[in-house]
């Protein structure tokens, strides 16, 4: 009797030590806070209940799928490379704006990026945009408050949209690609409007 009483002791000591262990793990990881630059991003409610979500979360310098890689500036003898590539966090929000057949509207990307203060992002917009407007078909417009925009027509007849704005260490961009329907453009107001706060969330 007393050797089953401590065996059922010692199971349910083992369950409390396990549990209580579980407990706490997952009180951590709940307490972990998510990159500020996620915050700061694109978001769900920013666009219509079509938007189909290609990519979300944390990127760095290897990822060739952002602007600011190392693989596209690292050769660029126009840029101050290891000036761009200085940033400690970097984050970005990708998807497909579709319309209610199912259409692509806008492919929209979002990319933000934290460097060390204000004066290193403001650099860094100022080389994105730069770099920018070396494409072909680009023009430079002035329709938001803050921040500088580009557009650049395709051959193809597409148009990208991209916003570039330094505020404090932050630098975000932002691009729309989609066809030079005037649809293209509307979405990259609206999208604007959101990410920069002009609109409330």
């Amino acid at each position: 009797m007393n050797k089953r009483y401590n065996l059922m002791l010692l199971i349910v000591l083992v369950c409390l030590v396990l549990g209580s262990g579980f407990w706490w793990a997952s009180g951590r990881i709940q307490a972990q806070d998510p990159s500020p630059l996620a915050e700061l991003a694109l978001q769900p409610e920013d666009l219509s209940k079509n938007a189909l979500w290609l990519s979300v979360g944390a990127t760095d310098l290897d990822d060739i799928s952002q602007p600011l890689n190392s693989h596209n500036l690292i050769n660029n003898p126009a840029l101050d490379a290891a000036a761009l590539l200085a940033y400690d966090d970097a984050y970005k929000a990708e998807a497909t704006e579709l319309d209610d057949t199912g259409s692509t509207v806008a492919v929209i990307s979002n990319y933000l990026y934290q460097y060390t203060d204000r004066r290193h992002a403001q650099v860094a917009a100022q080389q994105v945009v730069g770099l920018l407007m070396q494409a072909d078909g680009s023009q430079a417009s002035a329709d938001v408050a803050t921040g500088e925009t580009v557009r650049i027509s395709q051959a193809d007849g597409m148009v990208s949209y991209w916003w570039v704005d330094a505020d404090d260490q932050i630098l975000s961009l932002l691009r729309v690609e989609g066809s030079s329907a005037p649809t293209t453009q509307h979405v990259f107001t609206k999208v604007i409007a959101q990410v920069s706060g002009d609109e409330a969330r």
